[in-house]
């Protein structure tokens, strides 16, 4: 089994994870082939969610089989927000124009989820228990947790499900052995972050240039630029978040108030 770490956009989150799509968008923009295959792993259900690669990911989905598992991370909220099971997967320009019409017309590698659950995890914890060590890993892409680490999981858990409740355990009492022996981090609660934060390799302005980069989003006018750099400082200084997170959670705040 496959486990894949999935970064998002809030406007990702609203399209397909925290709402279902209707099965006659399916129908509407899928091959017949996929539609048939679709509705045999839906059986009598109606609706479902999905999400999507674009094409510089098509390794990664070529990977998945059904009955893998995706964590999903929101950009801008220090999270891994959902927990899912892949079921499905088809391609289909025109249904990723469809789903996510407000972003880049190249969504076209979708897979089909089932049993999406909610989770509220602190993202650098979760990814410091797969390996994952650098502060300011800001999971720009999807990538699929190392084969060595998914066993260890399931050796000593079982099942992901229970690893999250154990990071979750974790995080609100005392440290915990990393799962992961892979990993050369420790696998220590919330609170030990905040008086021992890991050193970052950027500064805030930089860290505000990488984060609009990525989003493609125009850079804010220089008067803006001096508050939005102080704002993500003092949250850095403030939570265990790490500088590329603290910068995504400032734009996102700043794009809503200005209503970009």
């Amino acid at each position: 089994m496959n486990l894949f770490l999935a970064p998002g956009t809030p406007e990702n989150e609203r399209a397909s994870l925290s709402r279902t799509i209707d099965f006659e968008i399916a129908e509407r923009f899928l091959k017949p082939a996929d539609v048939n295959g679709l509705k045999k792993v839906l059986g009598e259900r109606t609706s479902f969610h999905c999400f999507a690669m674009k094409e510089g990911s098509r390794a990664h989905f070529e990977r998945m089989e059904p009955n893998d598992e995706v964590l999903f991370f929101i950009r801008g909220t220090g999270l891994g927000r959902y927990h899912a099971r892949i079921i499905f997967k088809a391609e289909s320009g025109e249904f990723g124009k469809h789903v996510w019409s407000y972003d880049a017309p190249d969504w076209k590698l979708i897979y089909f989820l089932h049993n999406v659950v909610p989770i509220s995890l602190n993202k650098w914890e979760l990814l410091s228990a797969f390996g994952y060590d650098n502060p300011n890993d800001s999971l720009s892409g999807i990538r699929p947790v190392r084969d060595e680490c998914v066993r260890e999981i399931f050796e000593n858990y079982g099942s992901v499900e229970q690893f999250l409740r154990a990071v979750d355990a974790n995080s609100r009492s005392k440290p915990l052995r990393l799962m992961c022996a892979h990993s050369s981090a420790a696998f220590r609660p919330r609170t030990s972050y905040r008086s021992r934060k890991p050193a970052t390799t950027i500064n805030e302005r930089d860290a505000l240039r990488v984060c609009i980069e990525k989003s493609g989003c125009a850079m804010p006018p220089a008067t803006d630029v001096p508050k939005l750099v102080q704002e993500v400082s003092k949250r850095v200084s403030a939570t265990h978040l790490s500088i590329l997170d603290c910068a995504e959670q400032v734009l996102e705040e700043y794009r809503v108030s200005k209503k970009l």
